[in-house]
């Protein structure tokens, strides 16, 4: 379970400095502030829960859930902004829609 966590947390840590970098490029400075307040807090409480002591299972339900959710701001509200008039946008639509989102991880409908 240890290198499931570590995996995420590189993972919702890159997407939570790609995402909000994203952001500050395009001049969307609400858009990063939004990336802290959202799915930021969700995955730094689960990095938190998951890395200090025994596995919670909630603490590595949150670790799971905040870097998918990251990573599905970063996809869509940073990249998508920059190659919407590319001949690769559809690619980054797939890959946005292709890796399940957030609420699967939660377990809800």
């Amino acid at each position: 379970m240890r290198a499931v966590s570590w995996c995420f947390a590189v993972m919702g840590g890159c997407a939570l400095v790609g995402a909000v970098l994203a952001e500050l490029v395009a001049g969307e400075t609400a858009g990063a502030g939004w990336v802290l307040i959202g799915p930021a807090p969700v995955y730094v409480v689960g990095l938190a829960g998951a890395f200090r002591g025994p596995v919670r299972g909630v603490a590595a339900w949150l670790l799971a859930t905040g870097p998918l959710f990251m990573m599905n701001v970063f996809m869509g509200d940073g990249i998508l902004q920059f190659v919407t008039h590319s001949s690769v946008a559809w690619l980054v639509v797939l890959v946005r829609t292709w890796r399940p989102p957030a609420a699967w991880s939660l377990g809800s409908a």
